[in-house]
């Protein structure tokens, strides 16, 4: 059985427990598989465990896409390639490319070494049937609501830069960003892994970065927030509180300010109550809101890391999403929140 699948699926477990009123206990089960996996990832190898003569090897496959082999005791022979990925070659210039403007001194093959550790990990995770975990809001998102705000091009690693509060390196900002230009210019962004992550920008957990324990953001400024959390109900209905506390702490803080684009289901087509939306909808900090029909709006695919056509990077999404504009100083964000709001929704446009 499916913990999601469509609602017409009688072979999802969310239609059963829909139809017997315990959504409840869905909502435990989808916990504890997260935890399975949070414990699975911990017990897979990080880049200082790949050592001694084994060697990971990075092999040009053609047609745009790049193999990450493992080989064990350092031998060339394909027979000793027990372990392999495929990857889109634009992403693994991407990763080469944050690896290298984080870690400018490090060798290529600590960066592979890096690399294969991170594609096990959301090999574990997720793999291709998981692929949804990967799914991403596209890139140009990022730069409406930066450049709506007021970020220039070229400026997004100042303190205006968004960061994406639950990412990947397999995801974030896919084909959005160029390199170069050292660490300062570098899109940083939240993450369940940041044993893995963190070479390639990942920065941590978002309730790690909402308590202030992450310091990624310059003392002042103004401070850009895209969450789009996984779409479990407790977890969504979480995010809201830990965003409103981030908020309030926020709306104190001198010389800056906070703003925060949220995206998450509306779950109307499925005719349940949802108490996330209630909390975005009410909360003090909420400056405009609206929601993007289904089939209207789309995101990137969840395996886009390894497609090349650009047709195959992205999708329509079949359900119907809620998008909510908060910020710490909302008297004065209420001004422009139209404005910004118009540009994120021209956004999420399929394209041609």
């Amino acid at each position: 059985m499916l913990l999601g699948g469509d609602e017409n699926d009688d072979s999802s477990v969310r239609v059963q427990c829909h139809r017997h009123d315990a959504l409840d206990a869905l909502s435990l089960v989808v916990e504890a598989v997260e935890e399975e996996h949070t414990a699975a990832a911990a017990a897979m190898p990080t880049a200082h465990r790949v050592f001694g003569r084994d060697k990971v090897r990075l092999i040009n496959s053609g047609e745009g896409r790049h193999t990450v082999a493992f080989s064990a005791g350092g031998i060339s022979s394909r027979r000793s390639e027990h372990v392999q990925f495929v990857l889109a070659t634009a992403r693994l210039q991407w990763l080469r490319a944050a690896h290298r403007n984080l870690h400018p001194e490090q060798c290529e093959s600590l960066f592979s070494r890096r690399l294969f550790a991170m594609l096990t990990r959301y090999d574990t995770v997720a793999s291709a049937r998981g692929a949804g975990n990967q799914a991403a809001v596209p890139p140009d998102v990022y730069l409406a609501l930066e450049r709506s705000i007021g970020v220039e091009e070229g400026e997004r690693g100042s303190s205006s830069a968004a960061i994406e509060c639950y990412s990947s390196p397999l995801n974030h900002r896919q084909a959005s960003w160029p390199g170069g230009g050292g660490a300062d210019t570098m899109p940083l962004f939240g993450t369940a892994f940041p044993d893995v992550d963190a070479p390639f920008g990942g920065v941590g957990r978002f309730e790690d970065l909402a308590s202030g324990d992450l310091r990624v953001w310059p003392p002042c400024g103004h401070r850009l927030l895209l969450l789009n959390p996984p779409f479990g109900p407790r977890q969504m209905l979480r995010l809201a509180s830990t965003l409103t506390e981030l908020l309030q702490r926020e709306a104190t803080a001198p010389r800056r300010r906070t703003t925060a684009l949220v995206v998450v289901p509306s779950l109307a087509e499925r005719g349940e109550h949802a108490p996330h939306l209630d909390a975005f909808q009410t909360s003090p900090f909420t400056v405009a809101a609206m929601r993007l029909p289904a089939g209207e709006h789309y995101f990137l695919a969840g395996l886009a890391h390894q497609r090349t056509r650009p047709r195959a990077l992205s999708k329509p999404h079949r359900h119907e999403s809620a998008i909510y504009l908060l910020s710490s100083c909302p008297e004065s964000a209420a001004s422009t929140s139209g404005a910004v709001m118009e540009a994120v929704h021209a956004a999420f446009r399929p394209p041609l």
